[in-house]
């Protein structure tokens, strides 16, 4: 059974945003600052969609497993996030966050 979620947020604060993101991250096994930084940005140009991503992808769902997931800013239609789920986590990248994990 497939299901379709859709959620709309806003960002009020990118540093609170980033550093929530960066404490998740650096939780998977042999991560560093510096693969933080590779990931979601710095503290001080935070990439705001990965931020997002990580922090939405982290939790699991118990009995689901996430097919796909976008993150697009508002009123663009281009993706700016887009995230295929991988079977493991060593570590997180920029572009192979893991939904499964």
């Amino acid at each position: 059974m497939d299901y379709r979620v859709s959620l709309s947020l806003s960002v009020t604060d990118p540093h609170a945003l980033w550093s929530a993101a960066a404490a998740c991250a650096l939780t998977a096994p042999g991560m560093t600052l510096d693969d933080v930084v590779e990931t979601i940005g710095s503290e001080h140009d935070p990439d705001i969609a990965d931020c997002i991503a990580l922090l939405l992808l982290s939790p699991r769902i118990t009995g689901a497993r996430i097919e796909d997931f976008a993150c697009r800013r508002a009123g663009r239609p281009e993706r700016v996030a887009d995230i295929t789920p991988l079977p493991t986590r060593p570590r997180a990248t920029r572009h192979g966050l893991n939904a499964n994990a």
